[in-house]
């Protein structure tokens, strides 16, 4: 994960998930957003989903929660990549940010750089 210099967090996470990988990713990712909010306003983070699989339903409820604990209202994030059976488990998540799903990463990118 870094901090480009679109102001936006890059987040590539990779293969499939258990409760203590969850929690150690968003814990870091937490802290990046807090920081980037601190510099930019508010936060921005593009997840590229290519390294990354279809989650079992016990994994996804991780990263709904651990995504709404970290996430505020005036955040954006934007996944991108991937298959479409991961975009369509990315639809589903719900969010206090504003939430957008892309086949491409550079839809997504140009979609929080609008934001």
């Amino acid at each position: 994960m870094a901090v480009d210099i679109e102001k936006i967090l890059v987040d590539r996470p990779e293969g499939l998930w258990n409760r203590d990988a969850a929690q150690r990713h968003f814990s870091d990712l937490g802290r990046r957003l807090t920081q980037s909010r601190r510099i930019h306003g508010k936060g921005r983070v593009l997840v590229d989903l290519s390294g990354t699989l279809v989650q079992p339903q016990e994994a996804f409820s991780y990263v709904q929660s651990d995504l709404a604990n970290i996430l505020a209202p005036a955040d954006r994030i934007a996944f991108a990549g991937g298959g479409m059976l991961l975009r369509m488990q990315k639809k589903r998540l719900t969010l206090p940010a504003e939430t957008g799903v892309f086949e491409k990463v550079e839809d997504a990118r140009s979609w929080l750089e609008q934001g």
